[in-house]
């Protein structure tokens, strides 16, 4: 078994900071992956609830430019009206 542990920073960058500066990096690293993490859920939660027919289309989409994963300019009825011209109605 190695002598150092899994959580020991790489030897180079002891060097290059000083430890407070080492841990404080460390903590918003950890506090944006975790943001990542709880983003990702919430999106994937937004989606299912979009298929299951509990949230309507276009909340879906006001809640997805809400929350800056579509454009701010995002023009909701402009994309309805593309995706009328693109799929043509079953008759």
């Amino acid at each position: 078994m190695s002598s150092t542990s899994s959580r020991a920073p790489l030897p180079w960058l002891l060097h290059a900071w000083p430890s407070s500066r080492l841990k404080k990096m460390t903590m918003v690293m950890t506090n944006e992956a975790h943001h990542s993490i709880l983003q990702k859920r919430l999106r994937n939660r937004l989606s299912t609830a979009r298929l299951i027919g509990d949230l309507s289309h276009d909340d879906y989409l006001q809640e997805l430019k809400r929350r800056g994963i579509l454009r701010a300019d995002f023009d909701i009825s402009a994309n309805e009206d593309r995706l009328l011209q693109e799929v043509p109605l079953a008759s």
